[in-house]
């Protein structure tokens, strides 16, 4: 794949800026969102994966952005850096989805009867987007690091097929 020209290459880049702001936007939501920090409560625990996880689609959003700018610009590197933070992000999801099922199920003890089956959904739900989240970032690692530098001469004959070289008599 050719390189794509330096104006289109500008507005590609801002693809890796727009999902920055996107995400750093989710993060400072969350993080106002559970201040106090109450890490030893498994109400809280609780909440914050919950409203992590409603944050999931706007995150993907972004990530989908930053990768698609990372793979049309060809940073190998960045991307092999970022499939490294999403097998990260995946493993740490594992455990935190133990302690999440306790959690759920301290808290469960404590509910009306009336209230258990909504909560009960929106812990199925909340476990199922985790094993999504995971399953993505094992994918994400697993092709970013399968990924190899085209040699130059296919990157030459995609180019071709793309824009063919016009006669320099056709040129003048």
């Amino acid at each position: 794949m050719r390189p794509p020209p330096s104006d289109a290459r500008r507005a590609i880049a801002l693809l890796y800026v727009t999902g920055a702001i996107v995400s750093l936007e989710q993060l400072a939501e969350i993080l106002a969102l559970i201040y106090p920090f109450h890490s030893s409560v498994a109400s809280w625990r609780f909440g914050l994966l919950g409203i992590t996880v409603s944050r999931t689609a706007s995150f993907a959003l972004a990530d989908a952005m930053i990768l698609g700018a990372a793979i049309l610009l060809e940073h190998r590197i960045f991307l092999r850096l970022a499939g490294i933070v999403h097998l990260l992000v995946a493993v740490l999801l594992v455990p935190i989805m133990g302690m999440y099922s306790l959690d759920v199920l301290v808290l469960r003890r404590a509910l009306k009867p009336e209230f258990v089956r909504g909560f009960d959904l929106t812990g199925i739900r909340t476990l199922l987007t985790c094993g999504i989240a995971i399953l993505a970032g094992v994918l994400v690692f697993w092709s970013t690091h399968r990924m190899k530098a085209p040699p130059s001469d296919r990157l030459a004959a995609s180019h071709d097929l793309l824009l063919p070289q016009l006669p320099a008599k056709q040129l003048e």
